[in-house]
């Protein structure tokens, strides 16, 4: 190291000798000497002078350069800048429509299926209070449908099957039809003019749910149907026209009023219209009615069928009020017997052929007579050989006659309940013991009372 520091050291002094300057001035001359070290000071700072001057000359040269260089740099930064900027931008705009759109289908979602809920809503309403209505009649025929209020044992149904049984139970079928409704509903193009999952996911589900509220009013039509078909054969099974009592029975409670009001007037007009000579709107005919061509247009058909099942459930309202109004339960409710019944028998005083026009029920002497339904007193008095006599006109052209009383304990012009007491059994008039004897006389004409009395029986016992 030292041998080379030597060399150096050498080097610098034979370049840098030591000078002298020699000045001569009015004769008299002087001088400066230069060392080695003094040179090698001065040619170090000419250096970093030049060097300096170098540098700012570069400097000045392509300051303009640098700053051009800059300010593209600077351009493209802000570009890029921009570019990243107005992706944000179109992101949040895409997200504030996406936005609208799934708030406005949210909307129109929500409402349309609120509104289909309300009508579905007041669909049940309307259906539980006729059902109500029903089972109440029932109980109250039940409590004096066999003697005591005892059950039967052999229960004489008028009917073994009303409205038959399907061979796929009801369970699987309406699960097939939700299955095929919500298939159809989703085969449609339910993302037409937004292609976005979101927004398909939402209509997928709101169209689950209204093939969901779809199924449920067919279920509630169908059980409306069901009951309809029940309650005409019950009906019929008096031997009354039934056609004509409902008729009567709606007219008198202005239950068809409401119809006219409905927005499907025209249809129901153009469906009885079509209707063949001689039918009745009231006539059973069983199963959900919903249109082929357009049961999936869920916004457009769902009014229409809510107002057609609560169609029904008026039709249904008025079977239920006839049926409450007819003479189907018993007169007597303690142990009795039938002792002579409706049509040709032996007369019991002249003993010979002759017609019996009701039905004689004997039980203790004095007990209680009850009236079969609802209705007016429309005589109470002595009437020839039916001795003391109360008839109750229930409506509709039908009157129940309790004949052969002991006593009377109603008046005419007197409204009664259903198995309200009338009198007491006795054996006034044309009568060889104690007995009531018991008309039910549609029009003018005597009916077999024995037949209302069993389908009063299936009411209770169904």
């Amino acid at each position: 190291m030292s041998r080379e520091s030597g060399q150096l050291g050498r080097f610098l002094n034979k370049i840098f000798r030591e000078r002298q300057i020699y000045h001569r001035s009015n004769g008299v001359v002087r001088f400066i000497k230069l060392s080695s070290k003094t040179q090698i000071a001065l040619a170090t700072l000419g250096s970093l002078c030049l060097l300096w001057i170098a540098y700012s000359s570069v400097n000045v040269v392509f300051k303009e350069q640098i700053i051009v260089a800059k300010e593209k740099e600077e351009r493209e930064k802000q570009a890029e800048f921009q570019v990243r900027l107005d992706a944000y931008e179109k992101s949040n705009d895409s997200t504030q429509a996406l936005n609208v759109v799934l708030a406005q289908e949210f909307d129109v979602a929500v409402s349309m299926i609120e509104n289909r809920h309300q009508m579905l809503v007041t669909t049940y309403e309307n259906k539980s209070g006729v059902d109500q209505s029903y089972r109440e009649h029932a109980d109250a025929l039940a409590a004096n449908g066999a003697p005591g209020g005892r059950k039967l044992k052999n229960t004489n149904r008028i009917m073994v099957d009303a409205v038959g049984r399907e061979p796929t139970p009801r369970q699987s079928r309406m699960s097939r039809l939700r299955e095929e409704t919500l298939n159809e509903i989703l085969s449609s193009d339910l993302s037409e003019g937004f292609d976005n999952e979101v927004v398909l996911e939402m209509r997928q589900r709101a169209a689950a749910h209204s093939a969901s509220q779809v199924i449920a009013l067919a279920q509630v039509e169908e059980d409306v149907q069901r009951q309809k078909q029940e309650f005409y054969e019950i009906l019929k099974s008096t031997g009354l026209p039934v056609n004509s009592v409902l008729e009567q029975t709606a007219v008198s409670k202005e239950m068809l009023a409401r119809r006219k009001n409905t927005e499907d007037t025209l249809i129901y007009a153009a469906a009885d219209a079509a209707a063949p000579a001689g039918s009745s709107a009231f006539e059973g005919q069983g199963g959900p009615l919903i249109e082929s061509d357009n049961i999936y247009d869920v916004n457009s058909m769902y009014p229409v069928m809510a107002n057609r099942v609560n169609r029904a459930i008026d039709d249904l309202a008025v079977f239920n009020q006839a049926m409450q109004t007819l003479p189907i339960s018993q007169p007597i409710g303690v142990a009795h017997r039938v002792t002579s019944p409706f049509g040709p028998r032996i007369d019991p005083i002249k003993r010979r052929l002759a017609n019996h026009g009701g039905l004689d029920f004997r039980g203790p002497h004095k007990t209680p007579i009850l009236a079969t339904a609802q209705g007016r007193v429309k005589f109470a008095g002595r009437k020839g050989s039916y001795g003391n006599m109360v008839e109750i006109d229930h409506g509709n052209g039908i009157v129940s006659r309790y004949a052969h009383l002991n006593r009377i304990t109603v008046k005419r012009g007197q409204k009664v309940k259903l198995h309200q007491k009338l009198g007491l059994q006795g054996s006034t008039g044309r009568s060889t013991g104690s007995h009531l004897h018991y008309e039910i006389i549609y029009k003018g004409r005597r009916l077999d009372p024995m037949r209302f009395i069993k389908a009063g029986r299936y009411v209770f016992e169904s």
